[in-house]
């Protein structure tokens, strides 16, 4: 009963709406009959485009099977991949472009599709079926003249510091944003990742109503590393030695231009020019030049310990010697 008289009372008010409109001049007799044949939800709390205003269907909502999407691809519900037409051929990929995401990512192309597949700006030699190393993707259709990217795509690692901003692809608006489980703000289009902690985004696709959940914890802290021994001048006089280095930090060192290795106590004690780079889990990096110019070190002090005790007993020796020739 209460749900009839909900239901007449709907009806009620988009009849009085059109009704308004028509003696406004803005619909015709055709407007009227739409608009008392309309249905108005007054208590809808779904997704709303951000463009049109307009309810976002849900996937069990929508009927089609292909759907068209403002990158240029087309959305197919069988496979759940984008497709993107090349010269010749297609290539589907389970991502639109400027995605990004903490897990894998599927590439299928049709038999005669000839595409270029880049990361982080270097060509691959393969293009494999799945993709799940973090970097950034670029696909490019080989078959074309002018080979421009076709679309991109991002992987991170599931702790990182690579980025501080995500910008939706196009057509795309978020539904919530947490930080360590806390609400934050956030812009329809754009999720401002400059803070650190655990973040959890949830964001739909408005033309296939595809709903997508990025989770990734943010730390753009750099290594808390020092370079003991190494002045302001960016000079050592005696072994420079790394301090601060955690679990999972990686060091890469260059002695004169060539990869060289820390020792056990993570110390430098040649004598040239070094270039240190330490780079932590997340992808955060130091790096620091210096110079360790020519210095003695304790052995070459023994060394040179021993030889004076040597000299100064052979000229001794020596001197006893010329006494005794003397002598006699």
């Amino acid at each position: 009963m209460v749900k009839d008289r909900f239901r007449v009372w709907k009806y009620c008010m988009g009849a009085l709406l059109a009704a308004a409109l028509v003696f406004s001049g803005v619909f015709g007799k055709s407007g009227f009959e739409k608009a008392a044949a309309a249905e108005f939800d007054f208590f809808y709390d779904g997704p709303v485009d951000m463009f049109t205003g307009e309810a976002i269907k849900e996937d069990s909502e929508v009927q089609t099977e292909k759907v068209n999407i403002p990158d240029g691809s087309v959305y197919d519900r069988s496979t759940g991949m984008y497709v993107y037409s090349l010269k010749e051929g297609t290539v589907s990929v389970s991502v639109a472009d400027g995605m990004i995401v903490t897990g894998e990512v599927t590439l299928a192309k049709s038999e005669e599709a000839k595409i270029l597949l880049f990361k982080n700006g270097k060509e691959m030699s393969e293009v494999p079926q799945k993709l799940s190393s973090p970097g950034s993707y670029v696909i490019q259709d080989a078959g074309a003249e002018n080979a421009g990217q076709l679309m991109g795509f991002r992987i991170l690692g599931t702790v990182t510091g690579a980025v501080s901003q995500y910008n939706l692809p196009k057509g795309f608006s978020v539904r919530s944003v947490t930080l360590d489980g806390e609400n934050v703000d956030y812009d329809y289009g754009v999720v401002d990742l400059s803070g650190e902690g655990k973040y959890d985004i949830s964001y739909i696709c408005s033309d296939n109503g595809v709903g997508y959940h990025l989770t990734v914890t943010l730390d753009h802290t750099p290594p808390q590393v020092t370079f003991e021994g190494v002045g302001d001048d960016n000079r050592a006089k005696g072994p420079v030695t790394i301090k601060g280095l955690s679990e999972g930090d990686t060091v890469k060192v260059l002695f004169n231009g060539e990869e060289t290795q820390l020792n056990s106590r993570a110390q430098l004690m040649e004598s040239g020019n070094y270039s240190v780079t330490v780079v932590d889990p997340a992808g955060n990096r130091v790096e620091r030049d210096f110079r360790i110019i020519v210095y003695l070190n304790m052995q070459a002090w023994m060394f040179v310990g021993l030889f004076l005790l040597v000299a100064i007993a052979v000229t001794g020796a020596l001197m006893v010697a010329r006494k005794r020739l003397r002598v006699r």
